[in-house]
């Protein structure tokens, strides 16, 4: 299960927005055209949807994406790429002026940052 929540690390931006992480991982499942990140992973090989620990959106142009390790033979910028692109399409997107996706591992080390 994906987690939402918490504070932003120094030199980030703070929280403060009401959407969820959970929210926003239910708008890219619906966009894949699955039920859940999990099953977009395991079952439609969508790799930059696997190892998601949390979603984390800080404002209403930047989020966080924690992740365990990126699937073999994905990089961390189809990892940011992926939550960017599908989470700012569709009708419903909770976070419509998304700018930035910082991916960073369960250690909190940035592993890429992508920005508009």
């Amino acid at each position: 299960m994906i987690t939402s929540g918490g504070a932003a690390s120094s030199g980030e931006p703070s929280v403060t927005t009401a959407v969820t992480g959970d929210e926003v991982a239910e708008h890219i499942a619906k966009e894949l055209g699955a039920e859940s990140l999990e099953d977009a992973c395991q079952n439609d090989d969508i790799g930059w949807a696997c190892n998601v620990v949390e979603i984390e959106p800080l404002t209403p142009t930047d989020m966080r994406v924690v992740i365990t390790e990126p699937a073999k033979s994905v990089l961390p910028v189809g990892v940011a790429m992926g939550f960017k692109n599908f989470t700012v399409t569709g009708e419903g997107s909770p976070l419509p002026d998304l700018k930035t996706v910082i991916v960073v591992n369960s250690a909190g080390d940035e592993l890429y940052r992508v920005t508009e």
